[in-house]
């Protein structure tokens, strides 16, 4: 358990406010001249105008409340894991009992504090107010055993169907004893062997017409199927145990709810407080006690006030084990200047993150935003225009992230090395910008390698259908319509090289723009995007494949394919 340093804590309505380290705001400079750096600015003019900060000390508490949830269940059975009661109102008097006795537990305190202290906040993290945790060990569970009603305590009933005698009429005879006898049919008699005409009496029955009943001995009864010939069977409300027990289970859940002055801070340190979440330990120094003088006077103190939330909890006779903390956040705002204009950036905690920060960054790029716009709208060379807009680093970056990835991870990892001063809208220009800029340098590329492409479709397909090849290769395959597979497949196929010609063409010019710009290391870039001229390659492929066909209706000797004779 961790113990605060300090003798006392701050009262929980105070906060104590303290010159902040002059280093403080030296860090959070240093991200803004990083950001600057590369982009066509120098560092040195990068001038702080002025600095607020301040390092706040302040009580917060986190109300541990151990909420019980009540369950019932019904089983068979004697239940032996549970503390036996005589009855309902025990059992809730047990369950109350059991509950108010963890007030008292200084134990159950400790490992409380302990499992909330163990946690990467602290347990001080607006994410966890108001979120049960289980408590499992602390589960208790209380029986009432009694005699099953059903059967009386005898774990068995009579059974239905032979009315608890064991026996059952039997089903062949039907009670009478006596089956007809099968071969004189119950007749009596039976013809001579050899003169149908004369009968004689059945010398099976002796002329009776029936015979004793083989299945039940003649007794008319038989052994009960149901029951076997007890004559009795498990109950089924106790499953044959002659007990029913009722479980009452008392669960323990722990709630947090975390408190702190949010109206008396700034509102800018309240809302980064709300977003930080399990990250809170690195940006504030969190301080937690566990003593019991802290405590107890903290405790004392709310009980003083009627309308405190410890007091609502102490009035609803829950049980809590306040967690008191000592949080030491540091923040300051800067305001710094760049090209004559000054910009502003909040920042937060022990680490000097910037957040709120003004987007500088979108008015050091403009220029080379004009130029990346100019190569997206092909407005003079477009290779120039983007050479122009990578002198800026951020646009480098922006235009090779571009090339390797989609363009919503580009978004975002440019995103990520750019956190702060360029606002959402530039990144998205930027990227969008780029991946047009991209098209149009690799354009004059993906039309050339087309017109290549479609010559090449103009051999492969004359080659195929103009000489015997096509003939020989449907002698081989009588079926036509594997036939007409067949030459699908060839079409799809040399389209599928043909789009990956253009694409190669286009990727090679890609790669060398994107070289340009990064000379000092290789950039493996994404297949480029084909836009529109994978549509006109599927066009000319097909458009081509149609016509030589066409073409071989009309040379004497050659047989056009089977599916497209049919078309006519």
């Amino acid at each position: 358990m961790t113990n605060t340093t300090e003798s006392t804590l701050p009262p929980s309505t105070e906060i104590t406010e303290s010159e902040v380290n002059p280093a403080y705001k030296d860090k959070a400079l240093s991200i803004i001249k990083k950001l600057v750096s590369g982009n066509k600015f120098a560092l040195e003019e990068v001038q702080l105008t002025s600095f607020d900060g301040k390092t706040l000390r302040f009580s917060a508490q986190n109300l541990l409340t151990l909420q019980t949830k009540h369950s019932k269940a019904t089983q068979s059975g004697l239940y032996e894991d549970a503390i036996k009661v005589q009855n309902e109102e025990s059992a809730t008097n047990e369950m109350d009992r059991y509950y108010a006795a963890m007030g008292s537990d200084r134990g159950l305190e400790q490992e409380v504090h302990k499992l909330i202290l163990s946690r990467t906040d602290k347990g001080f993290n607006n994410d966890t107010d108001n979120v049960s945790i289980a408590l499992p060990k602390l589960t208790k569970k209380f029986v009432i055993s009694e005699q099953c009603t059903a059967c009386r305590g005898k774990s068995s009933t009579p059974c239905l169907p032979c009315n608890g005698s064991g026996k059952a009429t039997c089903q062949r005879c039907k009670g009478t004893c006596r089956t007809p006898c099968t071969h004189c049919s119950g007749s009596r008699m039976v013809a001579i062997p050899g003169d149908a005409s004369k009968k004689i009496a059945c010398p099976v029955c002796r002329g009776q017409g029936y015979v004793g009943c083989i299945s039940c001995n003649q007794t008319g009864h038989i052994t009960c199927k149901s029951c076997n010939g007890h004559g009795s069977l498990p109950c089924m409300q106790c499953d044959g145990t002659g007990q029913i027990s009722h479980i009452y289970t008392q669960e323990i859940q722990l709630q947090t709810r975390v408190l702190y002055p949010k109206d008396k801070l700034p509102d800018k340190v309240t809302a980064k407080l709300e977003e930080q979440g399990l990250d809170i330990t690195q940006h504030a120094d969190i301080h937690a006690s566990n003593d019991r003088a802290d405590i107890e006077k903290w405790t004392a103190a709310q009980e003083n006030k009627p309308d405190s939330i410890y007091s609502e909890i102490k009035r609803k006779k829950q049980v809590c084990f306040p967690l008191l903390y000592t949080v030491t956040l540091p923040y300051g705002q800067i305001e710094y200047a760049l090209n004559d204009k000054k910009y502003e950036a909040f920042i937060f905690g022990k680490a000097s993150c910037l957040t709120y920060v003004s987007p500088f960054l979108d008015d050091l790029l403009r220029e080379g935003i004009k130029a990346l716009e100019s190569a997206a709208q092909r407005n003079g060379n477009t290779h120039t225009n983007l050479m122009i807009a990578g002198e800026y680093r951020t646009l480098k970056e922006g235009i090779i992230l571009t090339a390797m990835t989609s363009l919503n991870k580009a978004k975002n990892k440019l995103k990520a090395k750019t956190p702060y001063g360029l606002s959402d809208t530039a990144i998205s220009s930027i990227i969008s910008l780029s991946d047009q800029a991209l098209k149009n340098i690799t354009r004059k590329s993906r039309i050339t390698s087309l017109i290549v492409a479609g010559l090449a479709y103009l051999v492969a397909f004359a080659g195929y259908f103009l000489t015997p090849l096509h003939q020989n290769i449907a002698a081989n395959i009588p079926n036509t319509a594997l036939q007409s597979i067949a030459d699908m497949f060839v079409l799809c196929t040399i389209m599928y090289i043909g789009m990956m010609g253009i694409q190669a063409g286009a990727q090679s010019v890609l790669k060398k723009a994107i070289n340009a710009l990064h000379p000092n290391n290789q950039i493996k870039t994404a297949p480029p995007k084909l836009g529109g001229i994978s549509y006109w390659n599927i066009a000319l492929a097909g458009t081509i494949f149609l016509t030589i066909i066409e073409i071989s209706r009309h040379i004497t000797g050659i047989i056009p394919p089977a599916w497209y004779a049919a078309l006519f």
